[in-house]
């Protein structure tokens, strides 16, 4: 596990992804914990860029975001709701705790889920 995190900063995407889905559960070892987070971040930190470029993208493009959700709602109804679900958001600070009741009921979730829950603005397409 040593030296992953530049491994995979160099371009080793699929190898080190790889790597991690090889060693399971064994990403929260004590001896491995610190560099697997640091490789759950930056994986997740590429995530964050690509739906920032999507969104972008699909916005040149005139996408209609949730076109069809609200139907035949009224307008004022229809602005409540998208004041209420942005179409992205950032993750919030309680986040890691919400993280820690779900690991406490289910064990360790994978660490690059938890890592997309702490780093990634969750979309609402």
């Amino acid at each position: 596990m040593t030296h992953l995190y530049e491994q995979y900063q160099r371009g080793s995407y699929v190898e080190i992804y790889e790597e991690f889905v090889s060693m399971g559960a064994h990403v929260y070892d004590e001896a491995f914990y610190p560099e697997s987070w640091l490789v759950a971040k930056a994986m997740m930190e590429r995530v964050k860029y690509n739906i920032g470029v999507l969104v972008s993208n699909l916005h040149v493009l005139n996408y209609k975001f949730r076109d069809g959700l609200f139907g035949d709602m009224p307008s004022d109804e229809k602005n409540y709701f998208d004041q209420a679900m942005p179409l992205y958001e950032f993750p919030t600070e309680q986040v890691m705790e919400k993280i820690k009741a779900l690991e406490d009921i289910v064990g360790c979730l994978p660490i690059s889920l938890k890592a997309f829950y702490t780093l990634v603005v969750v979309s609402i397409l």
